[in-house]
């Protein structure tokens, strides 16, 4: 049996080469606390959901991705158009965005140009989040962001705090995981 067979058999089969997704590795307990989570919510009524904000940050490559990219090809196939990924000296660059999706549409886009620390996204909170919840749901909307660590460092969590005791908004806590971001 060459190795051509078992290309051809896998291929015949409907499986193909391909890179591995990624996912964050969750705990049995982290599970749990996942499936609590969504039963408790699983009582919302679409109502309640028109008055969450969801939000997170984004990297894009700007040029090709930093994942490795398989390709069926044949050994004298090395360098043909479709087999080759073309890339550009020192990673052609990224950007980072921040945004929020609503059931009533998308908040503005926001290009994040630095290192996004708690500083920085507390000011995201302050100049972006309020004012796209404001506009898309009104005052006393439902954020959720995921448990990144600048999500959940102290200086965030305390300005959360205030806008949630004046009514401002609410938090929708996601459930904790030891391996949340990868």
């Amino acid at each position: 049996m060459s190795p051509r067979l078992v290309r051809k058999t896998l291929r015949d089969a409907g499986l193909k080469g391909c890179v591995a997704v990624r996912k964050p590795m969750l705990r049995r307990g982290d599970k749990q606390k996942r499936l609590v989570w969504a039963i408790n919510l699983k009582r919302w009524t679409s109502e309640h959901w028109r008055k969450v904000m969801f939000t997170d940050e984004k990297k894009f490559e700007l040029f090709g991705n930093s994942l490795h990219q398989f390709v069926w090809r044949r050994r004298c196939e090395r360098y043909k158009a479709g087999c080759v990924l073309p890339t550009v000296k020192h990673g052609g660059g990224s950007v980072q965005v921040w945004d929020s999706i609503t059931y009533s549409g998308v908040g503005c886009l926001y290009k994040i140009t630095d290192i996004l620390m708690a500083a920085k996204y507390k000011q995201i909170l302050i100049h972006h989040a309020l004012p796209n919840g404001w506009a898309l749901i009104g005052n006393n909307f439902v954020l959720q962001h995921d448990n990144d660590p600048k999500h959940t460092a102290r200086v965030v969590k305390q300005y959360m705090e205030n806008k949630t005791g004046d009514g401002t908004l609410t938090v929708l806590d996601c459930p904790e995981s030891r391996y949340e971001h990868h």
